[in-house]
C-alpha cells in the first residue's frame, strides 16, 4: 500500500486544527493533526507543527485521488483536557465548494459529541442527506487525562470520514494548479462558545494528470455475428468522452446496410480502466442468386415428373421435398435437399426405383336365375388399371336374361365378379295350330299270359296306369287349347 504522504490530499484537515499548544490550556502540551490514506488502511500523519503544516500545498490529483480517507486526531501529551469544541465547514471563505462528503463524520476513538449542519449555522444530531451535509461540530464529552511527568503520543480522539474532489467545479473554475484553502471553521479551546478562526497557511493544489484508459474497439458484424470489416480502435484517458458515432466509425461496407434497429447503446461513453466494445450490425443487401433445379427420375435418368425450379437471393435458404410417384419407390437424393442459394446453379435429384405391378382378378360366372351353374367360370387376371372385356355366351336350352357387374371395365384393387343370368327355354308343340288334340302313341307288345294268381294284381295295376295316362293327356290338351285361345 503506497502511502500518500503529501499526495492523497487530506492535509486540508490540518487547517482546521492549527491550534498552538496554548490553545489547550488544560493540558501542558497537546497537539492535533490529520492522518490521511488513499485506501483507509495505512494512515500517515500529515503535519509536524501547527503553524507550518501547509508550508507546501497538499497535492490532490482529480484522477488518482477520487476518494480521500482522513481522520481528525487530538493528542493530549500531558495533563488533563476537559473542554474542547471545534467546527469544520466544507466551504472556503468566498462560499465555494471544492469537495463533497462521501461518508458521515463519526467518532472512531475517544468520546465526543458530533452535530451536523447543512447551512454552517444550525447544528443538529440528526443526520441530513449526505449530499446536503456541509460540516460538523465536535464537542469533547469526557476528560482526557495523562500524567504530568510522562509524554503521550497516542491519539486520544479520532473523527473519521471521507471526501471527494468536485471535479466538474474545479475544472469549470480553472482551479487547476492554484493554491486553494478549501475549508473554513473555528475552535473554542475553553468550551465557552467563543470560536476563533483557523489560522490557515497554504491550502491544496489540484492537478489533473491523465491516466491512459483501456481502448474502445469498434467492430463490424453481419446478423450472424461474422466479422465483415476490420475493427477500429479509439484511445483516450480515463473519464474522457469517446464518440464512435462519427462518419469515421460508421463505415459504409459494400453489399451491406447498417441495421438501424440494432445500433449499439454505447456509441458515446467515457473511457474507463476496462476494455469496451462498440458493435455495429449490418444486414446483407439482397443479391439474386443462381436457381436450384429439383428433378424426379428413375435409376436410368428417365424423368418421372416435371422439374421444379427454385429462385432466391444470395445467402437465403431453400428447401426441397420428396414426392410420391405412382409405381415407384424412393431410393435416394443426390445433392443438398436443403441449403443456401449461391452464385452457382445447383441441382437436387430425387431417384426412384420402379415397383412390381399390382394385379387383381375378374371371375365371370354363367348361372340360371336360381344360381345353378350353367357353364364353367372364367378367371381373368390383369394389372390394376388395365382394361378387361367379358362376353355373353350362348347356352343351349337357355335364354340370356341379365348381367350382374360390369361386363367391361378396368382391373381394380379389389377382385371383381361378373355374373351372366339365363332363363330355361319352354318346349312348344310344332303341329298344326288348329288342332286341339295330340297324337298319343301307345306302344304294343305281344301279350304274355299271366301266371296263376297274378290276374287280379295286374288288373289293378293297369287300372292305375290307365288313369294316370288319361289325366296326363287331358292336362296337355287343356294347356294347348288355353294358349291357342290367348293367341
Amino acid at each position: 500500500m503506497k502511502k500518500l504522504y503529501y499526495y492523497t490530499g487530506l492535509l486540508f484537515l490540518g487547517f482546521l486544527l492549527l491550534v498552538s499548544p496554548s490553545v489547550f490550556a488544560q493540558g501542558n502540551t497537546s497537539s492535533s493533526a490529520i492522518k490521511t490514506s488513499d485506501d483507509g488502511t495505512d494512515y500517515v500523519i500529515v503535519g509536524k507543527a501547527f503553524h507550518d503544516i501547509f508550508s507546501e500545498p497538499t497535492m490532490i490529483d482529480l484522477n488518482q485521488n477520487k476518494t480521500v480517507y482522513f481522520q481528525q486526531e487530538i493528542i493530549v501529551n500531558q495533563g488533563t483536557m476537559s473542554k474542547y469544541l471545534a467546527k469544520f465547514i466544507n466551504q472556503d471563505a468566498t462560499g465555494n465548494f471544492w469537495f463533497q462528503f462521501t461518508s458521515y463524520p463519526t467518532v472512531t476513538k475517544g468520546n465526543a459529541k458530533l452535530t451536523y449542519t447543512t447551512d454552517g449555522i444550525n447544528f443538529s444530531e440528526a443526520l441530513p442527506e449526505l449530499s446536503n451535509l456541509l460540516g460538523y461540530k465536535m464537542e469533547l464529552t469526557q476528560n482526557i487525562v495523562h500524567p504530568e511527568d510522562e509524554t503521550n503520543w497516542d491519539a486520544d480522539l479520532l473523527i473519521s470520514f471521507t471526501m471527494a474532489p468536485r471535479k466538474a467545479t474545479i475544472l469549470e473554475n480553472g482551479a487547476l494548479g492554484q493554491d486553494i484553502v478549501p475549508f473554513s471553521g473555528g475552535y473554542d479551546s475553553g468550551g465557552y462558545g467563543t470560536y476563533y478562526d483557523w489560522r490557515f497557511g497554504r491550502g491544496v493544489n489540484f492537478t489533473n494528470t491523465p491516466i491512459p484508459a483501456e481502448a474502445v474497439e469498434v467492430v463490424y458484424e453481419d446478423e450472424n455475428g461474422m466479422e465483415i470489416h476490420d475493427s477500429q480502435i479509439i484511445e483516450g484517458n480515463i473519464d474522457e468522452e469517446y464518440d464512435a458515432g462519427t462518419e469515421q466509425y460508421k463505415v459504409e461496407i459494400p453489399g451491406y446496410t447498417l441495421n438501424q434497429d440494432k445500433l449499439p447503446q454505447n456509441i458515446i461513453g467515457h473511457f474507463t480502466d476496462q476494455k469496451q466494445v462498440v458493435t455495429y450490425v449490418y444486414s446483407k443487401d439482397p443479391v439474386k442468386a443462381a436457381d436450384v433445379t429439383v428433378n424426379y427420375q428413375d435409376t436410368t435418368g428417365h424423368k418421372l415428373t416435371e422439374d421444379i425450379v427454385l429462385s432466391g437471393m444470395l445467402g437465403e435458404q431453400y428447401s426441397t421435398e420428396q414426392k410420391e410417384v405412382d409405381g415407384y419407390v424412393f431410393q435416394e437424393v443426390q445433392g443438398n435437399k436443403n441449403g443456401l442459394f449461391t452464385e452457382e446453379p445447383q441441382t437436387v435429384s430425387y431417384i426412384y426405383t420402379k415397383t412390381a405391378p399390382k394385379k387383381s382378378t375378374i371371375t365371370v360366372k354363367y348361372e340360371d336365375s336360381t344360381g345353378n351353374k350353367l357353364a364353367d367360370d372364367i378367371l381373368e387376371s390383369g394389372i390394376i388399371g388395365e382394361v378387361y372385356n367379358t362376353e355373353q355366351k350362348e347356352i343351349v336350352g337357355y335364354t340370356f336374361k341379365e348381367v350382374i357387374g360390369r361386363p367391361k371395365g378396368v382391373f381394380m384393387d379389389e377382385n371383381q365378379i361378373i355374373t351372366y343370368i339365363y332363363e330355361k327355354n319352354v318346349i312348344r308343340n310344332s303341329s298344326n295350330k288348329t288342332s286341339n288334340s295330340y297324337k298319343l302313341t301307345i306302344p304294343t307288345s305281344t301279350p304274355t299270359l299271366p301266371r296263376t294268381g297274378e290276374n287280379d294284381r295286374n288288373s289293378a295295376n293297369l287300372a292305375v296306369i290307365g288313369s294316370l295316362l288319361a289325366g296326363f293327356v287331358v292336362t296337355v290338351l287343356l294347356r294347348s287349347n288355353r294358349k291357342k285361345w290367348q293367341e
